[in-house]
């Protein structure tokens, strides 16, 4: 090449500090740059224009952010109970796929990633955008970029997605599935980084912090507070951690209620027994209770009729007894029925004496609280005191307490008197701790198993008797 053929091509290139304007996130000439200035047949941005660039890019990274803490805080807050009955009420024909996105877990980490990337490049432009008209104004635009996104971009959003979680995750998912896609190698590329930092420092980035019943009974209890979790799903939660601190003795059936049979004892004994108590199995006995030497069932008893058989001896067809110290703790107890197949267990004192029974039944009271067949009787759940005093049950519900008193429970999302006692206070409460209603004062009087038993009910206002 020669040498003014060299120096021509020279010519036809832009300088350095022409190119800076092709740069226009980071520096700009204003003072040479000319609107669609062609310098070696490149097309230039004035600087009109790029400040316009630059404002479009500001808003749609504001938009970008406003979103991606919607859907933080929709992933952390939604209660996926009250999903699944919105989905089933309005019959949503993309149900799978939201239940995917809402189970995917690297999405939410996508979605903050992808917040603290876009909060640096939102505060980044504004920073240039206004150094380039007013100097030395950058860093105080910037901060003030910082305060209006925290505000409007993170707390309002935040705020916003946590009171209606279900709602905005099913109308909004494809949008967050949108930006989890968009960021997800980024937050794949982050992930890598940290994870073998963590374990060039002897850290294994898997392994998770084990949660006591304590520590985890307490998130629950945020979770309450936050409205994210039910009341009852906490009691429902906290009644089976504790099952390992219940002891069988604490919910068997005493020694004095127990229903048996001697083993000598008639098939007419044997069938009036079942019919009168509606149990389905009955400890046999020889001389005394101490002695049990088996467990009659009624379906055996029924098999035995179905064949024509009445001349039935209880030894027969009696199964062997489960014998457990009355010191096991209930969550031991619940493992060994499943184990043994076994409704029932004898439970025994530390001298091999027979202290009482307990049944499957009892260990699931013990958590759903108490279930009532056919053959249960009908327990007084309340009763009037004088004109404007109550003592009722706090297993009552709605219906009972109105017809009783003549006044009606508050709304809310309980069913049972102790219910709302437990929701108005937000804690198990004790005994004579009070709730104070327009009509009525409610007065803790008995609490047992930690769980409210009684009730007093004081009517403020004059009200209808009924």
């Amino acid at each position: 090449m020669q040498g003014s053929e060299f120096e021509a091509c020279l010519k036809a290139l832009p300088t350095f500090s022409q190119m800076g304007s092709l740069l226009p996130f980071f520096w700009v000439d204003t003072e040479e740059q000319k609107p669609n200035k062609n310098i070696g047949g490149w097309m230039l941005m004035n600087e009109g224009a790029l400040i316009s660039v630059e404002i479009l890019l500001i808003v749609v990274m504001l938009v970008a952010v406003f979103f991606c803490s919607l859907g933080e805080a929709t992933l952390v807050a939604v209660n996926r109970g009250r999903l699944r009955a919105y989905i089933h009420q309005h019959r949503f024909q993309n149900a799978r796929k939201i239940w995917e996105f809402l189970n995917e877990r690297s999405n939410l980490s996508s979605l903050l990633v992808g917040i603290t990337l876009l909060i640096m490049l939102t505060s980044a432009l504004m920073t240039h955008l206004v150094e380039m008209k007013w100097q030395g104004l950058g860093e105080v635009a910037g901060l003030g970029m910082a305060v209006f996104i925290l505000t409007f971009c993170e707390v309002l959003p935040k705020s916003i997605g946590a009171t209606r979680a279900e709602i905005f995750l099913v109308r909004w998912f494809r949008v967050w599935k949108l930006l989890t896609k968009i960021f997800h190698p980024i937050n794949a590329f982050v992930y890598f980084v940290a994870s073998k930092t963590l374990k060039a420092l002897g850290v294994n980035p898997n392994r998770q912090p084990k949660l006591n019943a304590d520590e985890f009974l307490a998130l629950l209890e945020a979770g309450v507070e936050s409205r994210s979790i039910e009341p009852e799903e906490f009691i429902f939660a906290e009644r089976i951690l504790k099952l390992d601190e219940i002891l069988v003795r604490d919910i068997m059936v005493a020694r004095p209620d127990i229903v048996a049979l001697p083993i000598d004892s008639s098939f007419d004994d044997v069938l009036q027994t079942v019919m009168q108590t509606g149990h389905s199995r009955i400890p046999i006995y020889e001389d005394n209770l101490d002695n049990i030497v088996g467990i009659l069932y009624a379906y055996d008893i029924l098999a035995k009729i179905a064949d024509g058989e009445r001349a039935i001896e209880p030894r027969a067809i009696i199964r062997m007894p489960y014998f457990v110290p009355e010191t096991k703790p209930v969550s031991e107890l619940l493992q060994e029925m499943r184990i043994q197949q076994t409704h029932i267990a004898i439970v025994l004192d530390e001298h091999g004496a027979t202290s009482g029974l307990v049944t499957l039944e009892d260990v699931v009271e013990e958590i759903v609280g108490e279930l009532r067949d056919e053959h249960d009787r009908e327990a007084e759940l309340g009763f009037q005191v004088d004109e404007r005093t109550f003592i009722v049950d706090a297993r009552m519900d709605r219906r009972q307490f109105e017809e009783l008193t003549g006044v009606e429970l508050p709304e809310g999302e309980f069913s049972t008197v102790g219910g709302f006692v437990f929701t108005a206070l937000g804690r198990l409460p004790s005994v004579g701790e009070k709730v104070v209603t327009d009509d009525s004062l409610f007065i803790v009087e008995e609490i047992q198993r930690r769980r409210i038993t009684k009730v007093r009910v004081i009517l403020r206002g004059q009200t209808e008797q009924r």
